[in-house]
């Protein structure tokens, strides 16, 4: 019969430094999501670009779409995207 023996040793005791990193990682968290929650909460206007695109995909002429400053592609794929969030 074999025995096997098994030695438990203490677990170290953590340090007043391990308590800082704790502590010093929960606040740095804390003021990540602070942050992110205020500026989540005070969003501005679109700017003038944003609402360029949003009114030229809105026309759906593709002569106008083609006319503006902004890739083809860009308004296509945000009137596609408006006729999928108006379909039922």
């Amino acid at each position: 019969m074999i025995e096997a023996s098994i030695e438990l040793k203490p677990r170290p005791k953590a340090t007043s430094f391990h308590r800082f990193e704790w502590v010093a990682s929960i606040c740095i968290t804390a003021a990540v999501y602070g942050l992110h929650f205020f500026f989540l909460s005070h969003v501005g206007a679109f700017w003038r670009d944003e609402v360029n695109l949003i009114n030229l995909a809105g026309t759906g002429s593709l002569h106008e779409m083609a006319r503006d400053s902004f890739p083809i592609l860009i308004p296509l794929l945000v009137h596609g995207w408006r006729l999928e969030a108006q379909s039922p």
